[in-house]
């Protein structure tokens, strides 16, 4: 084994159990609309729902990943000047699962005006192209070695531009999401004094938040074509 279990760090099990056991939920979920009778008749509506149960599957699997991957060694042979790929990947998953966790521990009446899987739309996005672009993969099916060995930089450069975008698309959605942690709630953000956005109206957070998740979408198929091009290349 790569990694012993037992010599992790607490926060590092705790995060590989909480995943294992989401990943148990989602296969029982799956379990449960395969074998629902009731839906047989509604083949698109229980292939869609399995469709979502999929990709939920595929984040914790991510998730799985990274926490027993804590070391990027693909990065050793860079600065943080230059992350790799993998580096800024994490990075990104990192901050989707905070800002999923701040609108989920947020203002109900403003998750209520967001579409439904609103964040998990552009994150199930991003993780997808990222495994199948093999940015977790070590070796030649590795992105990193894909692009080293096509002598491409130049899409590397674009690749990066594109993550460092949506890194940033995410912290301007954090500008509109709960700064404080009150006796065990968060504030909203209009209940904050400090956050530059606490005089919008919760239709106006929304929006934002909307057009940032619309941004989002935008860069994770410039993802795919960036790399669709890389490979024809």
């Amino acid at each position: 084994m790569k990694h012993d279990f037992r010599d992790l760090p607490s926060v590092t099990k705790s995060s590989i159990t909480d995943s294992l056991e989401k990943i148990k939920v989602t296969l029982n979920n799956m379990r449960v609309i395969v074998e629902e009778k009731e839906l047989s008749w509604l083949t698109g509506l229980r292939g869609g729902l399995l469709s979502q149960q999929v990709d939920t599957l595929r984040c914790f699997i991510v998730d799985l990943e990274l926490s027993v991957d804590t070391e990027d060694e693909s990065n050793g042979r860079r600065d943080d000047t230059s992350p790799s790929l993998k580096t800024l990947f994490r990075r990104c998953v990192g901050e989707y699962t905070t800002v999923s966790k701040r609108i989920d521990k947020g203002s109900l009446s403003l998750m209520y005006k967001l579409p439904s899987g609103h964040i998990e739309g552009p994150r199930n996005e991003f993780i997808r192209w990222g495994r199948e672009a093999g940015v977790l993969r070590e070796g030649r099916k590795s992105l990193e070695t894909k692009i080293v060995e096509s002598d491409k930089s130049e899409s590397r450069d674009q690749i990066v531009k594109i993550i460092l975008c949506i890194k940033s698309a995410l912290g301007a959605m954090s500008e509109f999401l709960p700064e404080k942690h009150v006796s065990g709630e968060y504030l909203t953000t209009a209940d904050t004094d400090n956050n530059s956005n606490s005089n919008l109206s919760l239709t106006e957070l929304a929006k934002g938040l909307k057009e940032q998740i619309a941004i989002l979408r935008q860069y994770n198929e410039s993802l795919i074509r960036e790399t669709k091009n890389l490979v024809r290349k």
